[in-house]
């Protein structure tokens, strides 16, 4: 059966070794001088520009991509390469 946090009232299984809402638990006698009011973030997180957070992070210009065609042409050549030099010393032996 469960029982409910002495602090915030949220249920518990009976073998919680601390609540998970806020964070009282068994060996400091479920202590009552523990808060909820913030995230402790800066202080300056109040007046932060969301819209600046956005321009930094995801900037708007595209990623550089190389295309797969450049790529494959290199294989290609070099192994036209291979072929080549396979082929005319197959036909310097005859």
């Amino acid at each position: 059966m469960a029982f409910e946090c002495p602090h915030c009232g949220q249920p518990l299984d009976p073998r919680a070794a601390f609540c998970r809402e806020c964070g009282s638990d068994g060996q400091t006698g479920w202590r009552d001088d523990v808060e909820e009011t913030s995230l402790e973030l800066p202080e300056d997180m109040d007046d932060a520009d969301y819209a600046d957070f956005l321009a930094r992070e995801f900037p708007q210009e595209p990623p550089s991509r190389r295309t797969p065609t450049t790529t494959i042409r290199l294989v290609a050549f070099v192994l036209l390469l291979a072929f080549l030099s396979f082929f005319l010393r197959l036909i310097a032996k005859v």
